[in-house]
């Protein structure tokens, strides 16, 4: 039996004497008439289903060429009995996948990465490829069927997707189809999104993007996306408000795109412990992306009023003017007027450093003046005020004139003329000046 070329091989028996006739014969001569009709081998052996054949109902044993030939002349084509061979059950095995949000996988990908095999077989099933992959004669007498997977796109959530093969017999008979599932897991990696407060000091412009943004990761719990997924999706990103050159401490919400599709909902957030004296977010806290209301991060505005105070003394009522003028040089250099009452103050709000304060226009006539700022005695009345970063603080500075009245010597000569004795002059004379 040679099973490599499909043949059986007979020795010891002699064909050609043992021939099977309708004539008998002599048995010791074949040229005699007998009742010898000749003899025939039965030969039997056990045909196994062939290793990777999936099975099916009414298989034929033998070959439609098999028979008896003269040479390759066909003399009588043998029967072909069929047999029902068991069909073997798929065995599916549906591979787990990491996906950035709104990703996924076709049903063409799903397919190629599902693998299956047959129960008890060495044989590799590609639900994707021509034939599944298989020789022809491997499925001859089965349909194979993949089940439909669909809808596994623009997921915003992991999902599970089904893999379901069957093998269905062609022909009816003793065995019927057999199914083999499995589920594989779609595991959706989401952007998380970290920023941090800042601080400008008045006048100048925000800059988000350097000063407050910290960095993404994409995470599914609590990993990484693994560097076989490849580069994540560019997210695009809307500030409320737009960055500007803010008056005041300012509250940042941010809003999060992949290509025209909002995300924020799908976003996690985290808003870093903040070092600026006074804001309240000392640690690390998330920040709910479904919060309208949420604060992503705040702009501190290093500012502070500066308020300039007068007093004014020895000044008649009449003479005290009604208000004083100050010029402040601030410490970006911005200039700025301000008009105070005699006895009153005006408050500015300038950036965070030191601001010039001076006074103009004070002198009165008629009197001397100094000048005192904060208790201090200032050059033409000029005072340096400094302050250091205060959260939305207060610098006050009082400008105190005091005016002493300008005075000289004044000397009185008498004389008297004319014709009157001596005696007759007065002593004195009463001069009011």
């Amino acid at each position: 039996l040679d099973s490599a070329n499909k043949t059986v091989n007979i020795t010891g028996f002699d064909f050609s004497k043992n021939f099977v006739s309708q004539n008998g014969r002599d048995e010791a001569d074949a040229g005699k008439t007998g009742d010898f009709h000749g003899r025939k081998i039965v030969i039997t052996f056990y045909a196994p289903v062939r290793a990777g054949f999936l099975g099916g109902n009414a298989v034929p044993t033998n070959g439609s060429a098999t028979g008896v030939y003269s040479g390759s002349t066909l003399i009588e084509a043998f029967e072909q009995p069929v047999v029902d061979v068991p069909v073997k059950t798929p065995v599916v095995s549906a591979p787990d996948y990491n996906v950035y949000l709104l990703g996924g996988k076709t049903e063409e990908q799903l397919k190629a990465g599902t693998t299956v095999t047959a129960a008890g077989q060495t044989v590799s099933i590609d639900p994707a490829a021509s034939n599944f992959g298989l020789q022809s004669w491997q499925n001859d007498f089965i349909n194979i069927t993949v089940g439909t997977i669909s809808g596994f796109d623009s997921l915003t959530a992991d999902t599970a997707y089904p893999a379901v093969v069957t093998f269905t017999p062609k022909n009816t008979g003793k065995y019927e189809s057999t199914s083999g599932t499995d589920t594989g897991n779609l595991y959706v990696y989401k952007p998380v999104i970290t920023y941090s407060d800042s601080t400008i000091v008045l006048g100048d412009t925000a800059d988000y993007e350097k000063e407050n943004f910290t960095g993404v990761v994409w995470m599914h719990d609590s990993s990484a996306a693994p560097a076989d997924m490849g580069t994540a999706p560019a997210l695009n990103y809307t500030y409320s408000p737009v960055a500007a050159a803010f008056q005041e401490d300012t509250s940042v919400k941010v809003s999060v795109k992949l290509g025209t599709t909002d995300v924020t909902g799908h976003t996690a957030f985290y808003r870093n412990g903040c070092t600026y004296n006074g804001c309240s977010n000392k640690t690390q806290a998330a920040v709910s992306g479904t919060d309208d209301g949420r604060v992503n991060f705040v702009v501190h505005v290093l500012r502070y009023d500066l308020t300039i105070a007068k007093q004014v003394a020895g000044l008649p009522e009449g003479k005290i003017p009604q208000s004083f003028t100050f010029q402040v040089v601030d410490a970006k250099n911005n200039v700025h007027t301000v008009s105070v009452s005699n006895t009153g103050s005006a408050t500015i709000t300038v950036p965070a450093g030191t601001a010039t304060v001076t006074e103009t226009k004070t002198a009165v006539d008629g009197y001397d003046l100094a000048v005192k700022a904060g208790g201090t005695d200032v050059t033409n009345g000029t005072s340096a005020v400094t302050t250091v970063y205060p959260v939305n603080g207060a610098e006050t500075v009082t400008f105190t004139n005091t005016y002493v009245r300008q005075t000289g010597t004044l000397a009185v000569i008498k004389q008297v003329t004319g014709d009157i004795p001596a005696n007759r002059i007065p002593d004195s004379f009463s001069i009011t000046v």
